[in-house]
Formats: structure tokens, C-alpha cells, sequence
């Protein structure tokens, strides 16, 4: 089971799921990961600029409407 998902439910719902074509599954499983994987923030931070990448992160939220860009 990839890192990615909680639960083997979670993987199974993703995978059978009529609705997400298969290359949608492939990029999640290679461009998500859980914020453990990277608890040495220097690590990560030494190995993005070794390869010239930047990091992007997304926060969810839910019903935040009245607070954004404050």
C-alpha cells in the first residue's frame, strides 16, 4: 500500500473508482506524499537545491471564505 493513503479502503476507492482515469491515479501516487516523509527539513532543503526544484504544498480547508486573503 503506497504511503500515501491512511487506510488499504482509501487505496481501493481511488483505484476502482469509475470516474478517475488511470494516468490521474499514476500522478498522485508519484507527486503526493505525506509531510513525514520529510521531517529533516534541512535534508529536503539541501536535496531541492542540489536539483534545482521548488516545493509546492496545498492546504485544505473547508468553509474558510470569510478569512482568505486577510
Amino acid at each position: 500500500m503506497s504511503s500515501l493513503f491512511r487506510s488499504k479502503k482509501e487505496e481501493e476507492s481511488l483505484a476502482t473508482h469509475p470516474e478517475h482515469p488511470s494516468y490521474i491515479k499514476e500522478w498522485l501516487n508519484r507527486n503526493t506524499f505525506h509531510h513525514s516523509r520529510f521531517d529533516d527539513v534541512e535534508k529536503l532543503v539541501t536535496k531541492k537545491n542540489e536539483l534545482g526544484c521548488s516545493i509546492s504544498l496545498c492546504f485544505p480547508t473547508l468553509n474558510e471564505e470569510k478569512t482568505i486573503g486577510r
